[in-house]
């Protein structure tokens, strides 16, 4: 990039960004159930569809999208669920239903065809790169027949719940490391920035653990994430088709819904 468009960029960047104080954002209980929450759930189905329209050879991925958004939500609970490190009866039946999402998502992983691109070294690491999230996924899945198996024996069992917790958060950022890595190069830092930095710690925090507490604190870096991905893909030399522009004036107007309710900027 040239240094006049450089300075043009950062310009129109920093044009669209304001770095509001703690005391200027104000959100009640009822705005942050009522609105906020289902427009960031909105934001963060609006970015599946996002990606997946930038990324077609992709689009066999996008079951398993959804399901690791599921493996998400169920490793919060299991993080309740399981807090006494024992595997009780709500504890088990948490872990069945990961086991049914991963073993649905080990099944899409099968049957989806090789990456159509020209590059032979790029197919390579790609089927490699398939080969070892498919091979955690199947390791995740015996270790959850096995503590079932060994509880059902048993009666009871000892069970480090958080460090399983900590398996499927490594598990989960391994499958989008794998879409991201194999996502069209154009775009590919900022998709992933965006997606680290917005879309992974609004749904883990703001929308499966209810933390209003950790938008008020995150607010200005998740206004410029959202504005970063949104100038790459609308002012960059880079001309959006019909699809792709509207889901990103939708999420636009989403995420401005979010800062009026969310700000009190007078005075």
């Amino acid at each position: 990039m040239s240094a006049m468009r450089l300075i043009a960029f950062l310009l129109l960047l920093s044009s669209s960004l304001w770095a509001y104080r703690q005391d200027q954002i104000s959100i009640t209980d009822y705005e942050f159930r009522r609105y906020v929450r289902p427009q960031l759930k909105s934001i963060s189905n609006d970015f599946q569809t996002l990606f997946f329209a930038l990324n077609k050879p992709l689009m066999g991925y996008k079951g398993s999208y959804s399901s690791f958004k599921k493996v998400n939500s169920l490793n919060q609970e299991l993080r309740k669920d399981c807090e006494q490190n024992q595997l009780t009866p709500k504890c088990l039946a948490s872990l069945e239903k990961l086991e049914k999402i991963l073993f649905s998502v080990s099944k899409d992983l099968k049957s989806v065809e090789s990456l159509d691109v020209k590059s032979a070294d790029k197919r390579m690491r790609y089927q490699h790169s398939k080969e070892l999230l498919a091979q955690s996924i199947s390791r995740n899945i015996f270790k959850i027949q096995n503590m079932s198996f060994q509880v059902k024996l048993t009666g009871n069992l000892d069970f480090d719940a958080m460090g399983f917790s900590d398996e499927l958060n490594y598990l989960y950022d391994k499958f989008h490391t794998f879409l991201f890595q194999n996502s069209n190069e154009l775009f590919k830092n900022e998709i992933t920035s965006y997606w680290a930095n917005f879309i992974r710690p609004v749904e883990t925090f703001v929308l499966y653990q209810n933390r209003q507490d950790f938008l008020k604190k995150n607010l200005n870096e998740l206004n410029i994430r959202w504005n970063m991905l949104n100038v790459r893909l609308t002012k960059r030399n880079y001309n959006p088709n019909k699809q792709i522009s509207t889901l990103l004036n939708v999420m636009h107007r989403r995420w401005n819904n979010i800062l009026k309710v969310s700000l009190n900027t007078k005075g």
